[in-house]
C-alpha cells in the first residue's frame, strides 16, 4: 500500500568488543607509525567500554620476542584479555624501573595468557596499597586469570609494600 508510513524502531544498544592485535614489540605511543605496540593497544582497550582482547601478530611475534617497557607500567582500566604467545616466546620486562601492569577497574576482569612478565619493581612507602605489587597490580572486584604465566624477578621495596610479583586487592579505582 503506498499509504503505508515507515516506522522506525529504537534497537538496544550494542557493544562491539575490540580484538586488537599487536604489530611491534617497540614499547611506543606513535598514531603515524602504522605499527600497534601493547601500549598503544591497552591505551585503546581502556577506551573501548567492554571486555577486549589483545594478541599479538603471528608474523611478527613468530620467534621468541622481548617488550622492553621503556615508557613506564602498563596501566588498564576495562576488561582486558592479553594473549600471548607463549609464556617461553613473549616476555614484557620493566628492567626494574616501574610495575609491569597495573589493572585498576571497580569490576573489570584481566585475563594474562601464554606470557612472561618480568623485572617489575615499585619503591616506597605504601600507605594505600599503591606500591604493592613489583609484577601486576590488581584492584578490581573482578576476577583476575592467569593461564601460563610466569612472573619472574620482581620486587617491591618500602614501609608496607606487598606482593613482589602479584598484588590483588578489591576494586577501589
Amino acid at each position: 500500500d503506498p499509504r503505508r508510513r515507515l516506522r522506525m524502531e529504537s534497537l538496544e544498544s550494542r557493544r562491539v568488543l575490540a580484538s586488537l592485535v599487536v604489530t611491534t614489540n617497540l614499547d611506543v605511543v606513535d598514531a603515524q607509525d602504522g605499527e600497534l605496540s601493547l601500549r598503544e593497544a591497552v591505551e585503546q582497550a581502556n577506551s573501548i567500554p567492554g571486555p577486549d582482547t589483545i594478541s599479538f601478530d603471528s608474523n611478527r611475534f613468530s620467534e621468541a620476542s622481548r617488550i622492553d617497557l621503556a615508557l613506564g607500567q602498563l596501566q588498564a582500566t576495562d576488561s582486558v584479555s592479553i594473549e600471548g604467545t607463549g609464556k617461553d616466546r613473549l616476555t614484557i620486562d620493566a628492567g626494574g624501573a616501574s610495575r609491569v601492569f597495573e589493572f585498576l577497574s571497580m569490576d573489570g576482569d584481566l585475563s594474562l595468557s601464554r606470557i612472561t612478565l618480568t623485572g617489575g619493581r615499585t619503591v616506597g612507602q605504601d600507605i594505600n596499597t599503591n606500591q604493592s605489587g613489583g609484577g601486576i597490580r590488581f584492584a578490581s572486584g573482578g576476577t583476575l586469570t592467569l593461564d601460563q604465566v610466569d612472573l619472574l624477578e620482581h620486587q617491591t621495596q618500602g614501609s608496607g609494600a606487598k606482593g613482589g610479583g602479584l598484588f590483588a586487592e578489591i576494586g577501589r579505582a
